[in-house]
């Protein structure tokens, strides 16, 4: 079967499955655009990697139409998107099918691809990435494996000790089905930094949108320490899970988080609608100055607290 016929199987109109070969990584045109609208990148750490400043976020994939999703993430290729993340945890593998069927007839080599494993055991852990590298049945290693939600201390201590899911992760690498680990904390800098102290992991995804710096804020108390150590930072949550959208201006959210010393900022978007405004945003960004991020600091501080933000729940 060839990429038209597979894309065409799943739904997409004509339109839209026409491409078929790609340009470097964050070098790819969309119809219409010049060569100096091509999307930005920036090295992602020290892996090697120059990641475009957009990436897509996979947790809304099993929440929309198949076919949406499958349209969304063949957009953001056409546009020049290269980093992708997905989690087994994502509608109990849903998101990683789809983007494995999604990236079935891609030149993966210019990609990005990073997963996560949720459990805290090797055995568990171990069995999780199996069934992920079989549902995303790429052409090539995962890119990065992430120790997901490292929130507090005691799930640290956990996946760090012997018979934990840190193991499976080092033995997936070793075996050679995973180039890099890394580790995702959403609410506390703390465990994070703990986190760098104990192993040198390649990338750090944390929630990272402006309300977010009201509260368990990494811009100031993680980000610096990562960038001085190389590590790879993605931003989640850039707004705020869907929730800030209406509340705060979209296109600052974005431009704010690339203000800060971040590779890469997710997108969680389902429809090739949103991926294009997105595209956009980010094709217009320009580094915030001290002033804008502090008036823009302002308007998100009614919305930086648990209620709004429920990854936050607990945190001082």
């Amino acid at each position: 079967m060839t990429r038209r016929e597979f894309l065409e199987k799943t739904g997409k109109a004509a339109a839209a499955v026409a491409i078929f070969s790609r340009l470097a990584p964050g070098r790819a045109l969309a119809a219409g655009q010049s060569s100096a609208e091509a999307l930005p990148t920036r090295p992602l750490g020290k892996t090697g990697f120059k990641a475009t400043i957009l990436g897509l976020g996979g947790a809304v994939y099993p929440r929309v139409d198949r076919k949406s999703a499958l349209a969304a993430i063949e957009k953001a290729l056409e546009l020049g998107v290269n980093y992708f993340d997905t989690a087994s945890q994502y509608g109990s593998g849903r998101s990683e099918e789809i983007l494995g069927l999604a990236l079935k007839f891609t030149d993966q080599s210019k990609l990005w691809v990073a997963t996560k494993t949720l459990t805290r055991t090797y055995d568990g852990s171990k069995a999780e990435i199996a069934e992920s590298l079989k549902r995303l049945n790429l052409k090539k290693p995962l890119d990065c494996i992430q120790l997901h939600a490292l929130t507090d201390l005691n799930t640290l201590d956990g996946v760090m000790a012997e018979g934990g899911s840190f193991k499976a992760a080092q033995e997936a690498q070793k075996a050679g089905l995973v180039r890099f680990i890394g580790f995702t904390n959403h609410a506390r800098p703390e465990v994070a930094l703990e986190a760098l102290r104990r192993y040198p992991f390649a990338t750090a995804l944390v929630a990272c949108g402006v309300a977010d710096s009201h509260i368990g804020d990494f811009a100031t108390r993680f980000l610096p320490t990562a960038r001085k150590q190389g590590v790879g930072t993605v931003a989640m949550k850039v707004f705020g899970e869907g929730r800030l959208i209406g509340k705060l201006d979209l296109r600052k959210m974005l431009h704010w988080v690339l203000s800060q010393q971040i590779d890469v900022a997710l997108a969680g978007v389902g429809t090739p609608k949103e991926v294009e405004e997105n595209v956009a945003h980010v094709l217009a960004f320009k580094p915030m100055s001290a002033q804008e991020r502090a008036l823009f600091e302002a308007a998100a501080k009614p919305f930086g607290n648990e209620d709004m933000l429920w990854w936050k729940r607990g945190v001082k």
